[in-house]
């Protein structure tokens, strides 16, 4: 059974790969159920120890969340930890994972945390899934009778074509600036 801190990743990637709960069976197994989709995230899984959380100085509560990581709760592997090393209470504070944002009870106004999650690279997880579907659409033809055309094979061009669209995305260079608002004036 898919671990419950995986739904909502999950769910995006049977968005993005077009993924039905019975889209086909081969060999008497079903396509895409939850466990499946998250064993094609959990290849892509990184597991990250002690990763400086980035605070949101305009708050003395906030602090920043990367993108795409498994959601606390039973065996989630996400922890917060002090400056010391101990594991924070989860009463302390509350995560809002659509903004990405750990939220602390208590002003907290800069103190320095770690945490413990693990990551997935959903671009590649998805490519992997349109592969596997191209693998399967590559047995379908297509066939015209009289007025009618049946063009199934194009089923197998989509799902390569959406396999190198999202391989090309996990691949793709991002460059962003930063600047130190408390020792330099910028303007942009």
């Amino acid at each position: 059974m898919a671990r419950i801190g995986m739904a909502s990743l999950i769910l995006e990637l049977r968005n993005l790969a077009q993924a039905g709960n019975a889209d086909y069976v081969l060999n008497s197994v079903t396509y895409w159920t939850d466990d499946q989709l998250q064993s094609a995230l959990d290849v892509w899984q990184y597991q990250n120890y002690k990763i400086p959380l980035d605070y949101i100085t305009d708050s003395s509560t906030d602090y920043r969340l990367p993108t795409r990581i498994e959601r606390a709760g039973l065996n989630s592997g996400f922890s917060v930890m002090n400056a010391d090393g101990n594991v924070v209470s989860a009463v302390l504070y509350s995560i809002n994972y659509d903004s990405s944002v750990l939220t602390f009870t208590t002003a907290q106004n800069g103190v320095a945390y770690t945490a413990n999650y693990r990551s997935y690279n959903l671009n590649n997880a998805v490519a992997d899934v349109w592969g596997i579907k191209a693998g399967y659409f590559a047995d379908l033809v297509s066939w015209a009778s009289d007025n009618h055309r049946v063009d199934l094979g194009k089923q197998y061009e989509n799902a390569l074509a959406m396999q190198r669209k999202f391989a090309n995305l996990t691949n793709a260079i991002v460059f962003s600036r930063r600047f130190r608002t408390d020792e330099v004036n910028y303007e942009d």
